[in-house]
């Protein structure tokens, strides 16, 4: 069975010396001239090993009328802790060993209509959709100076208040903390509740019930949940069945 893998929509722009956007074509030519060529990501002033991160793996191709580029920004580790035991002591000790493993995150683009999606997958060989697009956006600043890279990450509240108001829900989870000094009416409940057992950070996941109906009442927890979210003080996801019968699952805060 295929793996299933969250993504975030982006909308983007690439910029050139001019101010002017990339062509499709100019796009992936900038792509294949800059692909694994390393930089040192948010170091300021960086060691050889720290020039660790590159974009790799260029493609394109026609879908309908688009043209779709695809490519993955890429980490090298270089460096793990591994746990190891010692017989003769009959003990355990750590030590930073050297790897050539990597961390990477897919992207597919279509530079026409400005916008990507990225694998927002974090594990030990995921890098997670905000880092990878921090590193993307640096990879290309870097190695083209006079370049500008522009990216939005898509989906406001009400985007998101529309999905939970007409999906049928299978999860949301949620992940807030309490708001200081002054409460605001949607989430004060939750935030009442935290402050009462002083709880620092609330994680939660949500299922449905023996309807499989869920989805938000604006009466109940996801409401509240995603009233701290919306106000900034936490993030919040959910998967689910559109309308439509298509499955979802995006992440806001």
């Amino acid at each position: 069975m295929a793996r299933s893998a969250a993504y975030v929509f982006c909308r983007y722009q690439i910029l050139d010396e001019n101010e002017q956007p990339l062509s499709a074509r100019e796009e992936f030519e900038l792509f294949e001239d800059i692909k694994g060529k390393p930089i040192a990501y948010r170091v300021r002033e960086p060691k050889p090993d720290d020039h660790d991160t590159y974009l790799m793996k260029p493609r394109t191709k026609k879908l309908l009328s688009y043209t779709v580029h695809t490519w993955e920004v890429a980490q090298d580790i270089k460096f793990r802790e591994a746990t190891k035991y010692d017989k003769r002591k009959d003990d355990t000790k750590d030590e930073t060993v050297p790897t050539d493993e990597i961390r990477h995150t897919k992207f597919l683009g279509i530079p026409s209509l400005g916008v990507f999606a990225v694998d927002d997958t974090i594990s030990e060989r995921n890098l997670g959709a905000k880092s990878a697009v921090g590193r993307f956006g640096q990879v290309i600043e870097t190695l083209k100076k006079d370049f500008d890279v522009r990216v939005t990450f898509a989906g406001t509240p009400e985007d998101a208040q529309r999905a939970l108001d007409t999906w049928t829900l299978d999860q949301f989870t949620f992940t807030v903390r309490p708001f200081n000094p002054t409460p605001r009416k949607m989430g004060e409940q939750l935030h009442e509740f935290m402050v009462a057992d002083k709880v620092g950070t609330l994680r939660a996941i949500a299922l449905p019930d023996d309807t499989h109906d869920m989805r938000d009442s604006h009466e109940g927890i996801i409401s509240e949940a995603k009233g701290l979210s919306d106000a900034g003080y936490g993030q919040y996801g959910a998967s689910g069945v559109t309308p439509d019968g298509l499955l979802a699952c995006p992440r806001f805060g």
